[in-house]
């Protein structure tokens, strides 16, 4: 029942991929048309934010209710470089941030293969106020103890907001 998922939400993150039976486009019109037709978008002000896995930004530009939940890692693994977050970064509704080195396994920022300077670069040219979370995993990580884990997440994700390095560093 969709009207008890979203009582009390602000946003709601829906993945849709291209696998099986509908490809992502499908998959993102039939998910819109539902949202739109169960009135529960309009009549409680909810956002819903597709986390897309393919390069046309899942649609997310028609709906006004409907945004992009940005996945760090996902558009690292397609090598599309930061292009959905340039591209459709102002119907950004949250993201997802981690790394990895071109399989989807969660690692903080820094220890993959993605280019944080040049995030650091573009992120702070989007009007986007949300939070910044980090949706990583301990188990590929190079800080195997969990207070180490915590506490270079935290380091890492402060340097995230910070200006970028001139010197790429």
């Amino acid at each position: 029942n969709v009207e008890e998922f979203t009582k009390g939400c602000t946003s709601v993150v829906i993945l849709v991929t291209g696998e099986g039976v509908f490809s992502s486009v499908t998959s993102i019109t039939l998910s819109q048309r539902n949202l739109e037709m169960s009135g529960i978008v309009q009549d409680r002000n909810v956002r819903f934010s597709l986390l897309v896995r393919t390069e046309d930004g899942g649609g997310c530009r028609s709906n006004a209710y409907i945004g992009l939940c940005y996945n760090s890692g996902h558009e690292n693994v397609q090598g599309t470089y930061f292009r959905m977050l340039e591209e459709f970064g102002r119907r950004l509704i949250t993201v997802h941030i981690h790394d990895n080195e071109g399989s989807d396994t969660h690692v903080l920022p820094y220890e993959g293969s993605i280019n944080w300077e040049q995030f650091r670069s573009v992120f702070p040219c989007l009007d986007y106020s949300g939070n910044l979370p980090l949706k990583v995993d301990i188990k590929h990580s190079q800080f195997a103890q969990p207070a180490a884990f915590l506490s270079e997440a935290r380091t890492r994700a402060e340097k995230l907001l910070q200006p970028p390095d001139l010197g790429g560093g």
